[in-house]
């Protein structure tokens, strides 16, 4: 493998040049990026449909910072509220969007096997750069099913796969030693950690040390990177991407006292919307920026009047800063 930079600004949009630092497998010939990946959020019209024109909208927003890539329907993009039409329907979306401008990670996980395969296949089609999955939740499968869902994965779609490590919302605690026997497969490159044990990454780091790991709670950035983490995939990424691009390259610049101080301010932010419908929040802040996203699907709850006050308080100091 060998390291490559690129100076690039490959948005019409952008008005930051974007740095990419990434390993080529030179054998597979597959780039494995790194940095700040958002996690789209779905935009849903009036009429609770996709809507490709909302989402170029959101595209060209987030596309002015520096950010590497997108995330493309994992949970931030309420992925099982939908179809797996719909799933596939918003990964051809984004791709013809994106039309190979910015690296492209597609999330395809299912607690069906055929429907993740089927996903994986679209991407391939779209010509996405890797996928991600959760493992197969609900029915308390064995770690050995577990693993065979992973190396279908792997061995039905030539993509590098990522694992989708979120034991709060799947119930499925990996060890150190589960990891590295998956990590070990072909074409599993590394893991989306929302999990807020950092040991695991270092641990993981030092067994399996060419993975890449993305960190995913957003309130914990910069403690994922001091452990080993090679970028962030975090929700609130849509509503303040470049406070999480500054982290990110303040850390990568050694400035750890600039990139604690934009910690603390998102964290502020971050800290309200968990006290309520998180994506709901998220979206409503992006509508008040103008990029219209709709609201989140059932049974999320609507917001109520005390959180808008707090939201558009926050707009108000989001908007300013």
């Amino acid at each position: 493998m060998i390291w490559v930079y690129q100076n690039s600004s490959k948005s019409i949009h952008s008005k930051h040049p974007t740095l990419y630092f990434y390993l080529v497998d030179m054998k597979k010939n597959k780039a494995v990026f790194r940095g700040i990946y958002v996690p789209l959020v779905t935009p849903f019209n009036q009429q609770d449909k996709l809507d490709e024109q909302m989402t170029d909208r959101l595209y060209e927003y987030l596309t002015e910072y520096p950010i590497e890539g997108f995330y493309v329907g994992g949970s931030t993009g309420e992925c099982f509220l939908q179809t797996v039409e719909e799933r596939s329907n918003f990964l051809q979306i984004l791709s013809k969007i994106n039309d190979g401008k910015k690296s492209i990670i597609a999330h395809i996980g299912s607690t069906a096997l055929k429907d993740a395969l089927h996903l994986g296949e679209t991407a391939i089609n779209c010509k996405y750069d890797a996928v991600a999955s959760v493992p197969p939740f609900y029915y308390r499968y064995s770690k050995k099913e577990i693993f065979q869902y992973y190396e279908e994965l792997s061995q039905n779609l030539d993509l590098p796969l990522f694992i989708y490590n979120i034991p709060g919302s799947t119930g499925i605690d990996f060890t150190v030693e589960d990891l590295e026997y998956l990590l070990k497969i072909e074409n599993i490159v590394g893991i989306k950690h929302t999990a807020k044990d950092f040991y695991i990454v270092e641990r993981i780091k030092e067994r399996v040390p060419e993975s890449i790991i993305f960190n995913g709670p957003d309130e914990m950035l910069i403690a994922g990177l001091c452990m080993g983490c090679d970028g962030g995939i975090g929700s609130t990424y849509n509503l303040m991407p470049a406070e999480f691009c500054k982290i990110y390259q303040s850390f990568r610049e050694g400035d750890l006292k600039t990139a604690q101080k934009y910690q603390i301010k998102v964290n502020r932010v971050i800290e309200i919307l968990l006290s309520m419908n998180f994506y709901g929040a998220i979206k409503y802040l992006l509508n008040k920026r103008g990029i219209n996203c709709g609201t989140t699907r059932k049974p999320f709850s609507e917001l109520n009047p005390a959180q808008l006050y707090q939201l558009d308080k926050i707009h108000e100091t989001i908007s300013h800063s």
